[in-house]
C-alpha cells in the first residue's frame, strides 16, 4: 500500500452512528488523521468506468488511550444508489436479533492490520466506493449464550458490484441499493473471514 500523509487534526465528532460504542465517540475530541492518494491491492482502475481507486482514508482515534475509532473512506464519485449508514439505535436492534454485539473498541496491538483484513475480504474492498471498517471486541450468541469476546474487525463495503441471485419468476428486481453493499466479519487474531452479511439493513435516500 502507498499513500501520501496529509492532515491530522482534533475534531468533536457529534454524528457518528456505531452500533453500541457511539457514545464513546460523539461529543468527544478526538484525532483525525487523513491520508490521501492510498492504493489498496487489487484493482487499481474500474475498466468499465475508468475510476481510479486512489483513496483518502479518515482514521479516528481516541487521544487518551490511542485505540482505534473508526476507519472511513469515501468516494468523490456521486452514487445515488449506495444507501446511508443506518441510525445507532436501529443497527442495535438488528445486530441483537442476529445474536450478535460489539462490547469494546479494541486495546490489543498484536493483532490483524487493516490492509490484511481488506485482503481477506476477498478482492471486494478494492471495488467499494466506500469502506467503514472497525477494529473492536465482538461476540456471537451461541445455545449456551452469548461467547467470550474476541478481536474483529468489521468492514462494512458500499458500492460494491452487485450479488446477482436468481429470482423467482414474477418476483420484483431487487432494488440495487439492497444488492451492492455487504458487512464483512473477519477474526481479527487469525485473519480468518467469519461470515458476511447484509445486517444491519439500509433504507434508501429519502
Amino acid at each position: 500500500m502507498s499513500c501520501y500523509f496529509w492532515d491530522i487534526t482534533l475534531v468533536t465528532v457529534t454524528d457518528d452512528q456505531t452500533p453500541f460504542l457511539h457514545e464513546k465517540i460523539n461529543g468527544k475530541s478526538i484525532w483525525r488523521v487523513v491520508f490521501d492518494n492510498v492504493v489498496l491491492p487489487g484493482r487499481v482502475q474500474d475498466t468499465a468506468s475508468g475510476e481510479t481507486h486512489l483513496r483518502k482514508f479518515e482514521v479516528f482515534l481516541d487521544p487518551a488511550t490511542g485505540q482505534l475509532l473508526k476507519i472511513i473512506s469515501k468516494s468523490d464519485v456521486i452514487d445515488t444508489n449506495i444507501a446511508p449508514e443506518p441510525p445507532a439505535e436501529r443497527a442495535e436492534q438488528e445486530l441483537r436479533l442476529g445474536g450478535q454485539m460489539y462490547h469494546a473498541f479494541l486495546s490489543q496491538s498484536n493483532v490483524l492490520n487493516f490492509l490484511d483484513a481488506c485482503n481477506a475480504c476477498r478482492g471486494r474492498a478494492a471495488t467499494a466506493r466506500q469502506i467503514s471498517a472497525l477494529l473492536v471486541m465482538f461476540s456471537q450468541i451461541n445455545y449456551k449464550g452469548y461467547e467470550q469476546p474476541k478481536p474483529i474487525w468489521d468492514i462494512t463495503l458500499r458500492g460494491i458490484p452487485p450479488h446477482i441471485l436468481p429470482a423467482p419468476r414474477n418476483a420484483p428486481e431487487l432494488p440495487l441499493y439492497l444488492s451492492n453493499y455487504e458487512r464483512e466479519v473477519i477474526d481479527a487474531a487469525t485473519g480468518k473471514m467469519l461470515f458476511s452479511t447484509n445486517i444491519p439493513s439500509v433504507e434508501p435516500r429519502k
